[in-house]
């Protein structure tokens, strides 16, 4: 289940950050009727306010799930996004085979995802279907090309319809991840 924000980001490190807390931007947000207003609306208004643009997001989400107009996972075109990741025993230069290669891909994957572009180095971009995007991340706690590294794989699944598909689609993408773990596995 995704956390709203409020969970995530405490008042005291918005207070911190901003000089004040949510009640007092959610009540100057209310005064001036903001749930009429676009989320980028309310963005650029908090930002008129002095606060910086990456907390005036947060804050912005918060107001936004607080007034029922976001539900938590929610982007602000009405989307859902959901991701998984694992942390594979192999360096992403032994990795980048087992995602470009269409043959072994889809020994972990299943045939009915395609590649639709790669950044080398740093993601693979797959699709199933027209609606279904999935973009793979990689993070390496260990240089990339040590026999021995680890390389952080996530899924970014983007553009889903609710939050049942959001659910649905990070325990796909677990699961695949899990199966991507024991192919490597041997």
């Amino acid at each position: 289940m995704v956390r709203r924000n409020e969970q995530m980001v405490s008042d005291s490190k918005v207070r911190a950050a901003t000089g004040e807390g949510r009640d007092h931007w959610f009540g100057l947000l209310d005064s001036r009727n903001a749930t009429e207003w676009s989320h980028k609306e309310m963005a650029a208004f908090l930002v008129e306010q002095g606060v910086d643009e990456w907390w005036a997001q947060g804050i912005t989400v918060a107001y936004e799930q607080a007034r029922g107009l976001r539900s938590p996972g929610q982007r602000s075109d009405g989307t859902f996004d959901a991701s998984a990741s694992k942390t594979l025993p192999i360096s992403l230069e032994e990795l980048w085979p087992f995602l470009t290669d269409e043959d072994r891909r889809s020994g972990w994957l299943g045939p009915d995802f395609v590649m639709t572009g790669e950044t080398p180095g740093k993601s693979v971009r797959l699709a199933r279907g027209e609606h279904h995007r999935v973009v793979l991340n990689f993070y390496g706690p260990a240089p990339v090309g040590t026999p021995s590294g680890k390389t952080r794989v996530q899924a970014q699944i983007s553009n889903l319809p609710d939050s049942e598909a959001a659910a649905a689609a990070k325990d796909e993408w677990k699961a695949a991840l899990g199966r991507l773990a024991e192919k490597i596995a041997g």
